[in-house]
C-alpha cells in the first residue's frame, strides 16, 4: 500500500523523482572520491545509506512500469 502510494505520488511529480535519482547517484560518486582520494572513512556510512535507500526506488519504478503503460 505504502509503495503504491509513493508510486503515484512520484509519478505526479516525475522531476522530484528524477532529482532523487541525481542526487543519490551524485552522493555515492562523491562519497567513493571522498573514501578513496581524501581517506574520509566515515563518508562509506553516508554512501550505504544511499544504497540502502535505491531499493524503494526500484521497486516504484517497476510499479510504475506496470500501472502506467
Amino acid at each position: 500500500m505504502f509503495f503504491l502510494k509513493l508510486c503515484d505520488f512520484f509519478h505526479k511529480f516525475r522531476a522530484l523523482y528524477i532529482t532523487l535519482w541525481l542526487l543519490i547517484i551524485c552522493t555515492i560518486v562523491a562519497c567513493t572520491y571522498l573514501a578513496v582520494a581524501k581517506d574520509q572513512t566515515e563518508t562509506i556510512a553516508v554512501m550505504l545509506i544511499c544504497l540502502i535507500m535505491t531499493w524503494p526506488l526500484s521497486k516504484i519504478s517497476q510499479l510504475n512500469k506496470s500501472r502506467y503503460k
